[in-house]
């Protein structure tokens, strides 16, 4: 019998959109350094919550310091690695655009997966088809934390994020912090209900932006009436 156990809801698949993914619901957020040291403190341990505390932000300086030197560093859950995202034009790009893609990839240990064996899945039920932005992703350099490049594509990937409709509002759209709005014209080669893809001037000016799609699709069903109003937060670097 499992120990432990994940609730997890469908959604659907927008890939294929006959089958499901799953996404886990976080049981109380996200556990940080104070969080670890109080559990540690709690558990017996004769060591004084403060040393605890030092121990790992030292322990988190080492890590860092090691994958910025190129290093894996290999723990008890499983070993960090130094990676590289996205694909290159050609054999000169320059050192800052592959800065702009270093990452850190995470492989589990042999002692994580068999931890994991002793915990169940519950599926709470399926979350009702909406329309949402999953990802931005900079098609120029492959990250997805939504950091875009002016003069480059991005590609949205979410549900219902189709640019579609006779409505003078919809499309593309990016709204700066002093409300000042860019339009990013029609979408190029992927409008899907699934992937859109669109370009940014070269002249967009670097920030933070609200993205906003505007559109009247609805699936398999009757377009809408008012365009929708999808949003999510990005960064022109």
């Amino acid at each position: 019998m499992t120990t432990n156990q994940w609730k997890i809801r469908l959604q659907s698949n927008n890939f294929d959109n006959t089958t499901y993914v799953a996404r886990v619901q976080s049981a109380s957020g996200a556990l940080g350094p104070a969080d670890i040291a109080k559990r540690i403190s709690q558990s017996g341990s004769d060591i004084k919550y403060n040393t605890i505390m030092w121990v790992i932000r030292q322990t988190e300086e080492e890590i860092m310091r090691a994958l910025t030197e190129g290093r894996s560093v290999r723990l008890g859950i499983g070993t960090l690695s130094p990676s590289v995202r996205g694909v290159f034009d050609n054999p000169n790009t320059t050192p800052t655009q592959a800065r702009s893609r270093l990452g850190i990839s995470f492989r589990p240990s042999e002692q994580m997966r068999t931890a994991l064996l002793d915990t169940s899945v519950q599926v709470t039920g399926v979350q009702q088809a909406r329309a949402y932005i999953a990802a931005v992703v900079d098609d120029y350099t492959g990250r997805t934390d939504g950091t875009l490049t002016a003069g480059h594509s991005a590609t949205v990937h979410g549900r219902c994020v189709k640019v579609s409709g006779t409505h003078p509002d919809v499309g593309i759209s990016l709204t700066d912090e002093q409300g000042r709005t860019l339009a990013m014209g029609a979408p190029t080669t992927s409008n899907s209900g699934s992937e859109v893809r669109f370009g940014l001037p070269p002249d967009t000016p670097a920030g933070r932006y609200r993205l906003r799609i505007a559109t009247q699709y609805a699936g398999c069903g009757r377009p809408l009436k008012t365009p929708r109003i999808i949003e999510t937060d990005i960064t022109v670097a």
